[in-house]
């Protein structure tokens, strides 16, 4: 009478063992950047939304719209911390001016600050769209991982003709 096995032997089942440890290894690093590069790309997506809105809501509204660093969410900050959040908010007054009021002022949209370790920076604490859709300066945001490889970084630019560009960029740049 013949026998069977059923089932592995201790040599098979360490061979496959070993063998998901290497992959295991081999996958994590690199779902770990992956997911640094979603969050990045989630907090650009974040901003280009903000930016579009407020453009959009000033040509529908025919007044200023303000998209500006915030950390409470009721008012502007004077810094460039895009990091702990921002709001697009239209003034009360058709002069606008880009501080934000939340007495007079009318509040469109808050996003709070993006999770995990992504940094957001810029150039200036906020942006003014005018009525015609035209923005009052230039700016430039990066949003970026502090961990940063190949071109996990984005970078956000409008123009004061009230263009936006997003694109991505090479860490080190």
């Amino acid at each position: 009478m013949k026998r069977t096995s059923l089932g592995f032997t201790l040599v098979e089942l360490m061979v496959a063992l070993t063998i998901l440890g290497v992959l295991t290894a081999i996958a994590t690093p690199t779902f770990k950047e992956y997911t640094r590069n979603t969050r990045v790309t989630t907090t650009q997506n974040n901003l280009v939304t903000a930016l579009n809105l407020a453009r959009s809501e000033s040509l529908r509204r025919s007044r200023p719209v303000s998209v500006c660093a915030s950390s409470d969410g009721l008012t502007c900050t004077t810094q460039d911390k895009w990091v702990s959040g921002w709001v697009a908010f239209t003034a009360a007054q058709p002069a606008g001016g880009g501080d934000f009021n939340s007495g007079d002022d009318q509040l469109l949209q808050k996003w709070d600050a993006p999770g995990g370790d992504v940094l957001v920076t810029g150039d200036q604490p906020s942006v003014e769209f005018q009525p015609s859709g035209m923005a009052t300066a230039t700016i430039l945001l990066t949003v970026k991982s502090p961990s940063c490889k190949g071109d996990g970084k984005r970078s956000l630019q409008v123009t004061e003709t009230g263009g936006l560009f997003a694109k991505k960029v090479a860490c080190d740049a």
